[in-house]
């Protein structure tokens, strides 16, 4: 599925879905007692990197609950209308 939206609406909810599935991973590992976070895997031994990532994540987050109401680009909203997906960041 294509995103129809603009590129930074698309590039902040991979982002955040990433992080999101990340999370659900740390979890699963909690319960299975392992550790199953990717970031801490791919990034042990530089804790500055794994940190800066889980900063992105963070900000692409804000950023993705900002857009969501208020998008700049006039690629997420059509004719005045609410994008195909449902968003509410049309300009009123």
């Amino acid at each position: 599925m294509k995103c129809k939206k603009c590129p930074l609406c698309c590039t902040l909810a991979t982002i955040v879905i990433i992080g999101g599935l990340n999370w659900g991973l740390v979890a699963l590992g909690y319960f299975l007692g392992t550790n199953a976070n990717i970031v801490n895997l791919v990034f042990a031994n530089s804790p500055l990197v794994e940190n800066i990532v889980y900063a992105v994540v963070g900000v692409a987050a804000i950023m993705k609950v900002i857009t969501y109401f208020f998008c700049p680009c006039s690629k997420c909203c059509q004719d005045g209308k609410e994008g195909e997906e449902g968003g509410s960041c049309c300009r009123k």
